[in-house]
């Protein structure tokens, strides 16, 4: 089936499954709260971030394309358009490699590529959110071109493929780790399509398109961005022991294969394990059936599929920002799609074995009442794989955002009122003490580790100055409760050596949001933000 006659054909999936994904993330991408990149951006006119310097010039190009630098509508109203024709990209995607594939099947498999906790991190930040998700279709359509190839041996198809990742990696370094798992499980579920081709020309033709994409990627970035690009400064392996790194590589494939952070979820560690089984099974028929130069082959993708998602974190040699982490979801896709084939093809060829030729008309019969209770079964068990991806999803992205909604308010006020005491250059910026409930309005990105006492310290209060004066410090656990809703567990922020005078002088002033509620004793200012 041609592309566009796939899209008649499902247009309602395609415009059902790609609002539902879409509006997930829409409070994120519409948002009007304040983060540190946004605040940036924003008192920035003129320029465009430091996109230059972490060589994203597809980024840079398409901001310039779209007038979309400070226009949160517009990136909002265009990610949701490109999040619509990506799921409908992903959804040709897997029916090219499994035609027999239902049609809900393969929509649901989209929804589970595109929904998970780490593109919460990442569309928060909304300045970019609609590019990374072009960045995604562009992959994806990639890898239809190269499925393209490989059917018909038509060589339009060959170059094209290499022009749209290069275009991706400019937009964004997690395209990278997207490309690999995406060529993985299409050399994964190659085995399973009913595409005739040669397995060593599709290795050598993947290996080929990733290879030239990334070397065009080096060119682009060295003539155009200042020969810097993310990695630049980013590889620990040079700057720390051996040891160190190999240590933060470990640790983030337990965090990530436990899920011991909500940023991920235990999705990725049940499809590696039914995948497992189905590899077993698979090895037991392409046994039976004398093809053992396949299990080599299938051994490779596998490989791929697990490995892709930690591209990035083993070449730094660090636990790289939960943000990054895009193409795990890719990978659980393509593992349960794997696992889903087999399964099906495993009972086909059971029923096979099972009947003999005199009973033809039983047996066809008993196939396809089997066949249909088992697609039943299998399509459950990607909506519950969906499903844990779905919940922590949305908890992250409306808890955030009834959080921001609650405390904007109360952000602006304090703010404002805290400026008088730091608007004069020659004024001494003393430390800034809050006492009672302080409105929760930041990130992770807020604490900082404190490496002497082995805590964390939230000094961005409010967006005012963090890097300099004034130091703020806080007897709250406002802002971690508010993580802890989130999922994230922190501990308390450390205390000022004045925090038990300032407790005292706060007891003597009004609570906020009354007059007074503000005093400078010299050593500190003391806020009383009361509880409300």
């Amino acid at each position: 089936m041609k592309f566009f006659d796939f899209l008649k054909k499902n247009i309602l999936f395609t415009l059902l499954f790609g609002a539902f994904v879409a509006l997930i993330y829409s409070p994120l991408v519409f948002t009007t709260s304040y983060c540190a990149d946004i605040e940036y951006v924003q008192g920035a006119k003129g320029k465009i971030y430091n996109w230059n310097e972490l060589g994203r010039y597809t980024l840079i190009l398409l901001k310039k394309i779209t007038f979309t630098p400070y226009n949160r509508i517009l990136e909002g109203v265009l990610f949701i358009i490109t999040a619509i024709l990506t799921v409908f990209a992903l959804s040709y995607l897997f029916y090219l490699l499994n035609k027999k594939a239902k049609s809900v099947t393969l929509f649901i498999l989209s929804a589970i590529t595109l929904i998970f906790p780490t593109f919460c991190e990442q569309y928060y930040f909304r300045f970019q959110s609609f590019e990374v998700m072009f960045g995604i279709f562009l992959t994806v359509v990639s890898g239809i071109l190269f499925i393209k190839y490989m059917e018909t041996d038509k060589l339009i198809f060959l170059p094209i493929p290499i022009v749209l990742n290069v275009l991706s990696f400019g937009i964004y370094q997690s395209m990278l780790n997207i490309m690999l798992v995406i060529y993985a499980g299409i050399f994964l579920m190659l085995f399973l399509s009913d595409i005739e081709y040669d397995k060593i020309k599709a290795f050598i033709v993947m290996a080929l398109q990733f290879v030239a994409a990334f070397l065009l990627n080096r060119l682009v970035i060295f003539v155009f961005c200042e020969k810097s690009s993310y990695f630049s400064d980013k590889i620990m392996w040079k700057q720390y022991p051996f040891d160190t790194c190999y240590h933060f590589v470990k640790h983030y494939f337990r965090v990530v294969l436990l899920a011991e952070t909500p940023m991920y979820t235990i999705s990725f560690a049940v499809s590696i394990v039914l995948s497992i089984l189905a590899l077993i099974a698979l090895f037991i028929m392409v046994w039976i059936k004398n093809e053992k130069f396949t299990i080599i082959f299938s051994l490779l993708g596998f490989f791929g599929l697990i490995i892709g998602p930690f591209v990035i974190a083993i070449i730094q040699g660090f636990e790289p920002d939960s943000r990054t982490q895009l193409a795990l979801p890719f990978s659980i896709a393509f593992l349960c799609f794997f696992t889903y084939g087999v399964t099906e093809k495993t009972v086909l060829f059971i029923k096979e074995v099972k009947f003999h030729k005199d009973e033809e008309e039983k047996a066809d019969d008993s196939k396809k009442k089997s066949h249909s209770f088992m697609i039943y079964i299998l399509t459950g068990g990607l909506i519950i794989i969906l499903l844990l991806n779905l919940i922590p999803t949305l908890r992250l992205t409306y808890t955030r955002m009834m959080i921001n909604n609650s405390d904007r308010k109360h952000l602006t006020a304090i703010a404002k009122d805290l400026e008088k005491y730091h608007c004069d250059a020659e004024y001494p910026l003393h430390p800034v003490i809050f006492i009672g409930t302080l409105p929760y309005e930041c990130g992770g990105f807020g604490y900082q580790y404190d490496s002497e006492q082995k805590e964390y310290i939230l000094i961005n209060a409010f967006t005012l100055d963090s890097e300099t004066n004034p130091e703020y410090f806080f007897s709250t656990n406002r802002a971690l409760s508010a993580m802890e809703c989130l999922g994230y567990d922190y501990n308390k922020p450390e205390k000022s050596n004045y925090m038990k005078k300032a407790k005292e002088t706060a007891a003597n002033l009004p609570s906020y949001p009354s007059k007074g509620y503000i005093e400078d004793t010299g050593d500190f200012v003391a806020v009383n933000l009361g509880n409300y």
